[in-house]
């Protein structure tokens, strides 16, 4: 078995992590314009690769690229939708289109 040393851990070379250990992070700061995306997902280390990014460590599982600060953004949701509000919203919808209905047909 051949082991590889990554920061204070020995694990296997070939080691695969589990969904709650393939982990992204985003580090910076307010000091420098580059940040850096540590991840071991890999559709976003196809994508970062893909877009050009600068690549500057790889392991087995993991690649950290560094990018500029103004590519990286962060949306805010204002309510996030529950399946209850969901069913009521088509509920809603539903009569909604009711009383249109009965409303046009009373037109004529």
């Amino acid at each position: 078995m051949t082991l590889t040393k990554k920061g204070n851990e020995v694990i296997p070379k070939n080691y695969k992590y589990t969904e709650y250990e393939r982990e992204t992070i985003v580090n910076f700061n307010d000091a420098e314009e580059n940040c850096r995306i540590y991840t071991c997902n890999k559709s976003l280390q196809n994508e970062l690769t893909k877009k050009g990014y600068t690549l500057i460590t790889k392991d087995n599982n993991s690649k950290t690229f560094e990018v500029h600060k103004k590519f990286i953004s962060f949306r805010t949701v204002e309510k996030v939708e529950t399946k209850k509000d969901y069913d009521k919203t088509k509920v809603e919808k539903m009569q909604a289109a009711r009383r249109q209905k009965y409303q046009n047909s009373n037109k004529n």
